[in-house]
């Protein structure tokens, strides 16, 4: 391969703490260390804050609450009340209430207002149109990322990073140990969310099919007629965004790499083309949906899986199954495992029976525990780690990368980040003690038990 030299790239920006990724971890870690103290800039490559929940489209959080308690104390509970109180919320939604009961979906740009409205009010920078591509390390430090944007190549320089990219793109390119996939590298299926108009809302609440209810038989019978070219049985469906039109997580596209430009390409291109296979089938089958159209699909793809980092402490499968708490949590997670079958084959496999699949719960009541060590990888002093990257196995990776959780990875990140710049710390992040930071984020309000 042919080498160019470049110009030197300028050191444009300077920070306490930069933070890659403005999704709901980079977001959550923004916001808790400048309201912790610290001069903080966030890069984000799109042009929202959001991440999946906004610039892709999937307009529902996952899994907020154990059954009993809230779970989702601190940023995301706060965002939460900000978009209901805004009127961007669910008809009649009291988060004090109706958490426990009722499934939290938004309005995609009331969200987008929400999040750049607490961006100003905690006071840290941020740029859109910005994506991490190289870093500088030295030691075991990274001293510097070079930023791509509008006007060409920079630099920054910080004390402390927060690697909020989905794909582990800070630790990776210092160098971090990280891995991907199962066993054998294969990630599960991503989605390209999509928006729908045309929904007849009360017609699909009247036949049960307002939110889950639209796959079952009248998908296996589509299947079996030949309505699809490749036939794809697991649907998680349409989700109320207005009145009269829904968000969509629907159609799985197989062995997608986020972590290459060629591979996400040909996913858009093949994700848009199995879309309006979709949109003939609710036409045809699907009860209230019989005048939809598709809308827009995001300008993100739904990646629901690629790099994780090996970090000081990982969450397994047994740990889940344990409700294990460690003796640095500082989240607590109960999504059920939500592993998307990485083939069509292998889900063809999983939801050939005639009922719903079965998937793993923690039970009312019942949580695990993320630990601190789990946000650091092996090797560097002063980079955390939050959102779907962070070190999980396999399986827990699919519980634990939904938005909630996210949040309260990221809030813990960037507090850690903050306090790891005190008392003479110098951004070392290992250097925080556990009881000061758990401190930080009960003040927060964040759920620890």
């Amino acid at each position: 391969m042919n080498e160019i030299r470049f110009p030197p790239i300028l050191v444009r920006e300077t920070a306490d703490v930069l933070v890659a990724g403005g999704g709901p971890a980079g977001f959550a870690a923004a916001v808790a260390a400048a309201r912790s103290g610290a001069d903080v800039l966030l890069v984000e490559v799109g042009s929202c804050f959001g991440g999946i929940g906004t610039a892709a489209g999937i307009n529902i959080f996952c899994s907020m609450t154990d059954g009993v308690r809230d779970l989702t104390g601190g940023v995301c509970a706060e965002f939460v009340r900000s978009v209901c109180g805004a009127g961007f919320g669910p008809p009649g939604y009291d988060p004090d209430r109706d958490f426990l009961t009722r499934r939290f979906h938004y309005q995609i740009e009331g969200a987008k207002l929400v999040y750049d409205r607490m961006a100003k009010a905690a006071g840290f920078r941020f740029l859109f149109g910005t994506r991490v591509v190289a870093v500088r390390r030295e030691g075991d430090r990274v001293s510097h990322v070079v930023c791509a944007a509008k006007s060409g190549l920079f630099a920054a320089s910080a004390r402390v990073f927060v690697d909020a990219t989905g794909d582990a793109d800070i630790a990776a390119f210092a160098g971090a140990e990280t891995r991907i996939g199962d066993a054998d590298g294969r990630c599960q299926a991503a989605t390209l969310p999509s928006v729908w108009s045309g929904v007849d809302r009360a017609a699909a609440e009247a036949a049960g099919t307002s939110l889950w209810g639209q796959g079952g038989a009248r998908l296996r019978e589509a299947i079996a007629a030949g309505e699809f070219s490749r036939p794809d049985p697991h649907l998680p469906g349409l989700i109320p965004m207005t009145a009269t039109s829904s968000g969509g997580n629907v159609g799985h596209v197989d062995g997608v790499d986020a972590t290459d430009e060629r591979s996400l390409t040909a996913a858009f291109v093949e994700a848009r083309e199995n879309l309006r296979e979709w949109e003939r089938f609710y036409r045809r089958r699907v009860p209230g949906y019989s005048g939809i159209t598709l809308a827009a699909t995001g300008s993100l793809m739904g990646v629901r899986e690629s790099r994780r980092i090996v970090a000081d402490a990982e969450v397994s499968i047994a740990d889940f199954h344990a409700r294990r708490t460690w003796p640095d949590d500082i989240a607590r997670a109960c999504h059920y495992i939500d592993a998307h079958a990485p083939t069509r084959e292998a889900a063809m496999a999983e939801f050939s029976g005639p009922g719903p699949r079965k998937a793993e719960t923690c039970g009312k009541g019942g949580s695990y525990g993320i630990p601190y060590r789990a946000l650091l990888p092996r090797g560097i002093a002063n980079l955390a780690v939050a959102g779907r990257c962070i070190g999980t196995d396999h399986l827990v990776q699919s519980s634990a990368r939904v938005m909630p959780t996210c949040f309260a990875t990221g809030q813990a990140a960037g507090l850690a980040a903050a306090l790891s710049l005190r008392d003479g710390r110098g951004g070392a992040l290992r250097s925080v003690a556990y009881p000061d930071l758990r401190a930080a984020l009960l003040g927060m309000g964040a759920c620890l038990l």
